[in-house]
């Protein structure tokens, strides 16, 4: 019997070695089951951006607000931080609004706000406005173009883009912050359907991670070792 309790201890550590060998990129692990973890902003992404498909903002924070995903039920949308009077402080660089926007900002309390697509596009995957690296290619809706993203972790977006959670209120008709992967882009929008992509905050565990069928064959090797055994 402490022979079986051994090849036990050692097949479960088996499986939890494969299930925690990461990818690492900056600051991104790649945590298997879907799920890609951040862990300089303590999030953890989808892999599949296009999961939620194109709806307006409401339908898209429905969306996210209502996902169960490997076990999770708290994902949400990414977020933007105004960093300057409210509303749309555009600029080249530099700002909230418009191309290569900041990623991270200290506000008046001393705590660190992120850009979280943002983040993703410029810091993680090595991104600059209008230069991003040919990795996947997606034709722009608006015009007909073909630009390039930097996927690296993730499946191919199928469009350029996405909502954020944030919603914006500064101007009549707009509804909420959008980010544009295909140029770098960020700023306020009318409702319109734009791609959603999901986040939930903290890191995943060992037990949603886990692929189940790994787990459940695990299970019946070792059942059917101790079955034997005590038949022998």
């Amino acid at each position: 019997m402490k022979l079986i309790k051994n090849n036990v201890v050692r097949a479960a550590c088996i499986v939890s070695a494969r299930v925690w060998v990461s990818v690492a990129n900056a600051g991104l692990i790649d945590r298997g089951n879907g799920m890609i973890y951040d862990d300089v902003l303590d999030v953890t992404w989808l892999q599949n951006a296009n999961l939620g498909g194109r709806l307006n903002w409401s339908d898209a924070n429905a969306w996210a607000d209502s996902l169960v995903y490997a076990g999770y039920d708290d994902w949400r949308l990414t977020t933007v931080f105004d960093q300057g009077s409210d509303g749309c402080n555009y600029a080249d660089s530099g700002t909230d609004c418009g191309f290569n926007v900041t990623t991270v900002y200290t506000n008046a309390y001393g705590e660190t706000v992120y850009s979280e697509l943002a983040y993703m596009l410029y810091e993680n995957l090595g991104n600059t406005a209008t230069s991003f690296v040919v990795k996947a290619t997606f034709d722009d809706a608006e015009t007909g173009q073909e630009v390039t993203f930097n996927n690296l972790f993730f499946t191919p977006v199928q469009d350029n883009r996405f909502w954020t959670g944030t919603a914006y209120t500064q101007e009549a008709g707009y509804v909420a912050w959008f980010y544009d992967v295909g140029i770098g882009f960020q700023g306020a929008s009318e409702d319109a359907l734009y791609q959603t992509w999901a986040v939930r905050d903290g890191d995943v565990t060992v037990a949603n991670v886990a692929e189940p069928a790994t787990v459940g064959l695990l299970v019946l090797a070792v059942a059917g070792l101790v079955y034997r055994r005590r038949k022998a």
